[in-house]
């Protein structure tokens, strides 16, 4: 090498140097950065430091559908709590009937049948059976489901009421048990309690007799 060139090599030596220990410098520096923590599903729901980025909203998405859905299923589920709570009730009302009203079956209507007054064996005949109410003194209310079984009440009408107090061994005591004396001024006879009579040789005979009251 001559003298002229030296210069320039040690010229060429120091750039490539310095342009060495640049990189350097920057490849350390850039091994010491620390990379950008993404938000998780956590910090987005508490509302977390810094925006979310691209990349957080469709995680920030599916943790609101998860959140819309757990919430839904648990409206879902007090809901059928309370339809639940609503039926058992409704079983228990239904089963508190009062004394003197008689249930009709929830398939069919009950078979009603209209009789004047009993024997005096305490059975009501087939011959004393008349077609309609306007007619009859008793109403026979057949149980659903047990067709040889029925409830039976006095019908309460002025006709009856007055034909009735003159003949009450025959066609109010062979059948009903009374809560009080029958009064001059009595007007109306109350069924408190339905009877029963059971079906038997053709007739309906009295197994328990109707509670009644004089008004």
């Amino acid at each position: 090498m001559s003298a002229p060139d030296a210069p320039l090599v040690l010229a060429t030596l120091f750039a490539a140097g310095m342009v060495a220990g640049i990189l350097l410098a920057w490849i350390f520096r850039s091994s010491r950065r620390k990379p950008k923590k993404r938000n998780t599903l956590a910090e987005i729901a508490a509302g977390g430091n810094g925006a979310a980025g691209k990349d957080d909203l469709p995680e920030q998405k599916v943790f609101e559908l998860e959140l819309s859905l757990r919430t839904a299923r648990k409206e879902n589920d007090d809901l059928r709590r309370l339809l639940a709570e609503a039926e058992e009730l409704a079983k228990i009302r239904y089963q508190e009937i009062l004394p003197g009203q008689m249930p009709a079956s929830e398939d069919k209507p009950a078979e009603i049948l209209y009789f004047l007054q009993p024997g005096s064996d305490g059975r009501f005949k087939e011959a004393g059976k008349v077609a309609q109410a306007s007619e009859a003194v008793y109403e026979l209310q057949i149980i659903p489901d047990r067709p040889a079984e029925a409830s039976f009440r006095f019908i309460d009408t002025p006709a009856n009421v007055s034909l009735a107090i003159q003949n009450e061994p025959t066609w109010i005591l062979s059948a009903c048990e009374k809560n009080n004396l029958l009064q001059h001024a009595t007007s109306s006879i109350r069924t408190d309690m339905p009877g029963k009579v059971i079906r038997k040789d053709g007739d309906w005979e009295i197994v328990q007799k109707a509670r009644i009251t004089y008004a």
